[in-house]
């Protein structure tokens, strides 16, 4: 196991456990954490350590499970299940309706961690079906794109 892998190990530990402090302290000083299915880019440790406050006060019970890593020495992919359960405060500009508060939520994500030149990590690029977590998360009314669409009354493309 390379030392890239186990610092990423660690981070993931941390991040199961809510431990800011030593989720961050995996990351370099300028650091870069995305999300790019739903528009999240974050830039240095400030931003980064923001967002993993309100992940863990809106899912209280954060974790990853079914995890499956690949180490390829200047990056660590993760593939795993996020699950956790809503605790109704607003993630990133999203509230959960009544409703969802209290249930839990799962989702896939794709993570690429890639190595900073001072060996910690240069940051989190997180892949993931944006229309699944909005939907679990009570905000679109599917995860089905086409189902999002006719919702939305967005019409198709080449429709006249």
């Amino acid at each position: 196991m390379s030392k890239l892998l186990d610092l990423v190990k660690k981070h993931a530990a941390a991040e199961d456990i809510q431990d800011i402090d030593t989720t961050m302290s995996t990351f370099t000083e300028n650091c870069v954490y995305t999300i790019p299915a739903i528009g999240l880019n974050m830039h240095g440790k400030r931003e980064v350590r923001a967002h993993y406050e309100n992940t863990f006060a809106t899912f209280p019970d954060f974790r990853t499970v079914d995890s499956m890593w690949w180490d390829l020495e200047t990056d660590v992919f993760l593939r795993c299940q996020i699950e956790g359960t809503i605790s109704g405060v607003e993630w990133n500009g999203y509230e959960p309706p009544p409703e969802k508060v209290g249930t839990k939520m799962t989702f896939w994500t794709f993570t690429r961690f890639p190595r900073a030149e001072d060996g910690l990590l240069l940051g989190e690029e997180v892949w993931l079906n944006g229309n699944e977590l909005l939907a679990n998360f009570g905000v679109l009314p599917s995860a089905d794109a086409f189902e999002v669409a006719k919702a939305y009354q967005i019409p198709r493309l080449g429709a006249g």
